[in-house]
């Protein structure tokens, strides 16, 4: 294995790692979303 092929196979397997931290984050953003829906505090219909 080259030099060049072991930095492609290393990058590619952070690229990896970095796709799943990243879907990851987005479902625990979308959690959040749904929990701060039913917050009190964010919804805007009850303002006084």
């Amino acid at each position: 294995m080259t030099l060049a092929e072991y930095m492609d196979a290393l990058f590619g397997i952070k690229n990896l790692q970095l796709e799943e931290s990243i879907k990851q984050l987005e479902g625990k953003f979308s959690n959040l979303e749904k929990n701060l829906k039913g917050c009190p505090l964010m919804d805007k219909d009850n303002s006084s």
